[in-house]
């Protein structure tokens, strides 16, 4: 008994400090942000956008796939580089600045090797964060808040 009530507690504390993930497959457009120190030169990276799908999202951050691990010569992952994300999903377009912690490399054989990044959301602005966090939440179901049932009393009219 006293085993089950601390496994159960146990649970309930990893799903409140654990962000819930929801996995979702959507486009997304990746390119390498400019430096807040100023611009360096002329970067090749810098307006170079690629193509890459979401894996799973969260609020503190995401995962995607992309087809290569850099564009020009800026990796994608470490070295501090922020990222512009933007993803499509059903309730709009989502912008914001992520930073790369981690990657794998994925596929079956090198004719489709795709990488997957694990990213830290580091900006969002409200709106996006607000439709982000709402798709988390409820997915892209449209019955978000049921209507309250009339009881078919006159105050109602």
């Amino acid at each position: 008994m006293l085993r089950q009530l601390i496994s159960s507690f146990n649970s309930k504390l990893v799903e409140n400090l654990v962000p819930s993930r929801r996995k979702h497959a959507a486009s997304a457009r990746v390119s390498i942000a400019p430096h807040a120190t100023g611009v360096r030169g002329a970067d090749p990276a810098l307006g170079r956008t690629i193509s890459a799908e979401t894996v799973d999202l969260s609020r503190s951050g995401i995962a995607f796939t992309v087809p290569t691990i850099r564009i020009s010569d800026r990796y994608l992952v470490g070295q501090g580089h922020r990222l512009n994300v933007e993803i499509d999903l059903p309730q709009g377009r989502v912008r914001m600045e992520v930073v790369g912690r981690r990657y794998e490399k994925v596929g079956i054989d090198l004719s489709v090797e795709r990488f997957e990044i694990g990213a830290e959301i580091v900006a969002m602005a409200k709106s996006d964060r607000l439709v982000y966090e709402e798709f988390i939440k409820y997915g892209d179901r449209q019955d978000r808040r049921k209507p309250a049932v009339s009881l078919g009393l006159e105050a109602d009219r």
